[in-house]
């Protein structure tokens, strides 16, 4: 992805760094630059498109050319305005689980239409034990599937418990 600067000098240059930013609750400065509320700063450096992250205390900083994307910029600036990356990292595998709900539901009851469309089949085929077998079998995936449900919260806790271990 190649950057080209604004005509106008008072334009910002990298508004995709600051769109991201301004979305995690950064506020931009009188100065042009970006603030996140305990002191993180992004600034742009100079007219090649150059920028830079600082801590809140200027103990460390970041500087990037200008062709690094916005969300590896964004993504270090969120570690300097002190976001608990581990509590996010929960959020969003919680957020995952429940967008993939509905698919996972609707290809339980496919499989569960499946399980009914056999049971019916081999009824009227008077193979009533073949037809109890089906119930029973439908019956235990039921039950295997309620597992899978209690042990997902427990899942994505683990996931998290694990990524503080490494961290």
């Amino acid at each position: 992805m190649t950057t080209t600067p604004p005509l106008d000098e008072e334009e910002p240059y990298r508004d995709d760094v600051r769109v991201l930013l301004e979305a995690e609750g950064w506020r931009e400065t009188a100065e042009d630059c970006v603030v996140a509320d305990n002191g993180a700063l992004w600034t742009e450096t100079n007219l090649a498109l150059d920028s830079g992250v600082d801590a809140p205390d200027k103990s460390w900083s970041v500087s990037f050319d200008n062709n690094v994307p916005a969300c590896v910029i964004a993504a270090v600036a969120v570690v300097a305005s002190g976001t608990d990356l581990l509590a996010e990292v929960r959020r969003l595998r919680t957020r995952v689980a429940e967008l993939e709900r509905p698919s996972v539901e609707a290809k339980r009851n496919e499989i569960r239409q499946s399980y009914t469309d056999l049971i019916v089949q081999v009824e009227q085929d008077r193979d009533f034990e073949g037809a109890f077998d089906v119930q029973c079998r439908l019956r235990e995936r039921e039950e295997q599937w309620k597992a899978e449900d209690a042990a997902r919260p427990a899942a994505v806790a683990a996931a998290g418990n694990t990524d503080e271990a490494n961290a």
